[in-house]
């Protein structure tokens, strides 16, 4: 793995889906490694699409990087052992244990164990550590829809990749299980020099957890950088159409508060002069 200096990078990511465009030459992005990077943005931004493009699971257009190496040029099955998706639709339709799902994300991720019992210990050690040794012997498609997250979230860090790219991994966990795996995945991004990016609706939890930001709009890149600066008063306004009560440097974390809906600009701004997506914000964590 490389050092703090690499991460992930995009240039001119398009796409489309038969004749609709969904992703319009967004970038230049950054995601710097050790760094977690929140994707945000409203329904219908763009934000999945982005994800499954970074992923190389769709045939979009432009370059996407890790650490100046075009992933482009390797084979799917080199590129999914750098960089890990997990899908909002995760482990719906399958009958396999949490446990058998888990170890065999463990023998297709990055970390290629020499023998099955370095394998079984991989596996009940991430389970432990997200505590659900209890959910092992239950069928993926028998758990609630918090319990698959949490299955989830264990293959995707069992594997030891470089890269995560998470869709709304906590949208159905409870509040408890909201903090405590995004405090997680911010030790384990850190403590490993992972780039990780991850898409939220919550813009509270966001502030708290993540490090730099970058916000789409109608398929576009309205603005990224360090996370004071994206989410920020009057892009909320313009972007998701209300106004927002935030507050940084509260000893309990960051607050962000939808207050009242507006109405928004028919078509959102290009990136705003003063944060241009250079991505070199990204090196400057919170406020």
């Amino acid at each position: 793995m490389s050092g703090a200096g690499g991460g992930l990078s995009a240039e001119r990511l398009a796409l489309a889906y038969g004749r609709v465009p969904v992703l319009h030459g967004v970038g230049p992005l950054r995601a710097a490694r050790g760094r977690m990077t929140a994707l945000l943005g409203p329904n219908g931004a763009g934000k999945s699409s982005l994800l499954v493009a970074l992923a190389g699971l769709v045939p979009a257009e432009g370059t996407v990087r890790l650490d100046g190496e075009d992933l482009g040029r390797l084979a799917l099955p080199q590129r999914t052992r750098r960089l890990y998706y997990l899908s909002q639709a995760f482990g719906a339709g399958t009958g396999l244990t949490v446990f058998e799902a888990v170890l065999l994300a463990r023998r297709h991720g990055a970390a290629r164990d020499h023998d099955r019992g370095a394998e079984l210990e991989a596996t009940r050690a991430v389970l432990a550590l997200l505590g659900i040794e209890a959910l092992a012997s239950r069928p993926l498609n028998a758990l609630s829809g918090g319990q698959r997250q949490l299955a989830g979230i264990a293959q995707a860090l069992v594997r030891e990749t470089e890269v995560l790219l998470l869709d709304e991994p906590t949208s159905a966990l409870d509040l408890s299980n909201q903090l405590r795996v995004l405090a997680l995945l911010r030790r384990v991004t850190a403590a490993q020099g992972l780039a990780t990016v991850i898409s939220l609706h919550d813009l509270h939890l966001a502030a708290r957890f993540a490090d730099a930001a970058w916000m789409l709009a109608e398929g576009r890149l309205v603005r990224q950088g360090a996370i004071h600066e994206v989410i920020d008063p009057g892009l909320i306004r313009a972007v998701f159409g209300v106004e927002a009560l935030i507050e940084w440097g509260r000893p309990e974390g960051p607050l962000v508060q939808a207050i009242s809906p507006v109405e928004r600009p028919q078509a959102v701004a290009a990136p705003h002069p003063s944060h241009p997506p250079t991505g070199d914000t990204a090196e400057g964590g919170r406020a």
